[in-house]
């Protein structure tokens, strides 16, 4: 995600661990981005509009999915 004031190009400099950055608003690692299954609810990433809910706790739609499907068709 270039220009996200959150990460630079996706890493947050093991802020949220060593192998973990931001795909596409998700908080994952690279390789199981690209490999891992997608039937499994990641973090969300500060640049998500869930982000807030995430943090206190709160309920809120988990796009996964959507989110991997996306990026790996790009």
């Amino acid at each position: 995600m270039s220009g996200c004031k959150h990460c630079r190009n996706g890493w947050f400099d093991g802020r949220f661990g060593e192998d973990v950055e931001c795909v596409n608003g998700l908080l994952i690692d690279i390789d199981v981005a690209h490999e891992g299954p997608t039937d499994v609810d990641y973090p969300v990433a500060p640049c998500h509009p869930s982000w807030a809910a995430q943090q206190h706790g709160e309920d809120f739609v988990n796009d996964t999915e959507d989110r991997l499907a996306s990026w790996r068709a790009a």
